[in-house]
């Protein structure tokens, strides 16, 4: 069960098998997502994995607005609230990511496609 999401949301979200009919190896996984080096994002749902490429932003891909979804990236708001809550702790934090203007703004996304599987698809 594998679900390759396209950056493009003009094209349909596909079924891909891996070529051994078990599990995905790094030659097929960057084929599939035209990439040189592959980032495995953790989802809200412990058996589910999103590969992605590891360096989306700097090629520069598109923005996936799907795939992105998927992930529930913190908002700022929350990023703030547990960045004071830590600050409070005696923790000293420093803030490396873009400024926060807007609380609602997210600061993360997934940029071109993605494949959504089982972590144990992967090996």
């Amino acid at each position: 069960m594998a679900f390759l999401i396209p950056a493009d949301s003009t094209q349909l979200i596909r079924w891909v098998a891996p070529e051994n009919g078990q599990h995905f190896h790094l030659p097929q996984l960057r084929t599939l997502l035209s990439c040189d080096i592959i980032e495995i994002c953790q989802l809200p749902t412990p058996s589910l994995i999103l590969v992605i490429d590891d360096e989306g932003k700097f090629a520069p891909r598109p923005r996936n607005e799907r795939a992105t979804r998927l992930v529930g990236f913190a908002p700022p708001s929350q990023i703030v609230t547990q960045m004071l809550a830590l600050r409070e702790a005696g923790v000293h934090l420093i803030w490396t990511g873009e400024t926060l203007t807007d609380l609602t703004t997210e600061v993360d996304w997934i940029a071109g496609d993605a494949l959504l599987c089982c972590s144990e698809e992967i090996r």
